[in-house]
């Protein structure tokens, strides 16, 4: 018996090694990569197509200004603007100045993260009988946003589609933030996958 738990000791050893040996190897591939390549990897986005709501992610008020365009455009009649406190009531602001109407918008002030921002704007979605969304955020933030809103909407039944506020080169990101970001990916991977 106790062969058997050293044999499964050693295998978990094993496993746990080659992971974090990988992740210091990718770590140092971000070290080395230039900020473009490293941006491309980020970069994730559909083209738009009518829906049911746009799910702006709070924080920076670009977010709302696209959300705001994409509403002006006919894609969806309603806006939920996710994020933490009085940056929901600026990017609210942004949204308003860039035509939308302010009784459209859906203001959800709790979201501290990106996990959040997909719980909550969940719980919302599914009151509201939305079926289909636009998750719209930073162009270097898509790839995470992806990964986590697949994940807390799986199996809802609602369909999402991601849009980045613009392009994604070597000029909108610096490799800080890039490698911040890969980082960011690796953690919300282990974290909620």
């Amino acid at each position: 018996m106790a062969r058997r738990r050293l044999k499964i000791s050693k295998g978990c050893g094993v496993i746990l090694i080659s992971v974090f040996l990988l992740t210091i190897a990718f770590l140092e591939f971000l070290y080395m990569a230039p900020g473009l390549l490293m941006s491309q990897l980020l970069y994730f986005s559909d083209q738009p197509e009518k829906v049911d709501v746009i799910i702006a992610l709070g924080s920076e008020p670009a977010r709302a200004g696209c959300a705001a365009r994409l509403y002006g455009l006919g894609f969806s009649n309603t806006i939920i603007i996710t994020g933490w406190g009085s940056s929901v009531d600026r990017m609210a602001e942004r949204a308003v100045q860039e035509d939308a109407e302010r009784q459209d918008l859906i203001l959800e002030k709790e979201s501290i993260s990106t996990y959040q921002n997909a719980l909550y704007s969940k719980k919302i979605v599914l009151k509201k009988n939305y079926s289909s969304a636009i998750v719209v955020s930073s162009p270097y933030h898509m790839r995470r946003v992806k990964m986590v809103f697949d994940r807390v909407y799986r199996n809802s039944g609602v369909k999402l589609l991601y849009c980045p506020t613009g392009p994604l080169d070597g000029k909108t990101i610096d490799k800080r933030t890039a490698r911040t970001e890969c980082v960011k990916l690796i953690y919300y991977w282990f974290r909620y996958w």
